[in-house]
């Protein structure tokens, strides 16, 4: 991919911890390209530039992946449900059963309206509450 000039990028998750940073990054480039970026309807804008538009869509709703990558080139799936070491013990299958639900509705709509290409970010993580710093030769 030489140029995305001219493109159409959807960014599902963009204003998550690592779609923020994709969407970041798209826009420090001189392309004129057209960035989709979806959010959660109780999510707000996080950047203000020309070539993004913010569009509100339920990532497990088929329907609002269908419209929300509509006449897309390209796609980067960075959208997860996480959650942190409490919500995994308390509810473990809560952000498998989520992510699966909403990667197999994108994956979806991307092959149904032509997405040319796709890149999937693995960004579900869990974190252990710690306070504190640890050093690298104390991990396993």
């Amino acid at each position: 991919m030489n140029s995305l000039s001219g493109k159409r990028i959807f960014v599902a998750g963009a204003t998550g911890l690592a779609g923020s940073g994709i969407v970041r990054a798209l826009l420090s480039t001189s392309f004129d390209m057209q960035i989709v970026a979806s959010k959660r309807s109780s999510g707000g804008a996080i950047y203000e530039d020309m070539r993004l538009e913010y569009v509100d869509a339920d990532l497990r709703s088929k329907s609002d992946c269908l419209r929300a990558s509509k006449a897309c080139d390209f796609a980067i799936m960075a959208a997860a449900n996480t959650g942190g070491a409490a919500a995994s013990r308390d509810k473990p299958q809560a952000q498998v059963t989520e992510n699966v639900i909403m990667d197999a509705q994108m994956l979806d709509a991307f092959h149904e309206n032509g997405v040319q290409r796709v890149i999937y970010v693995s960004t579900a993580s869990a974190y252990l509450p710690f306070e504190g710093f640890i050093r690298e030769d104390q991990l396993d």
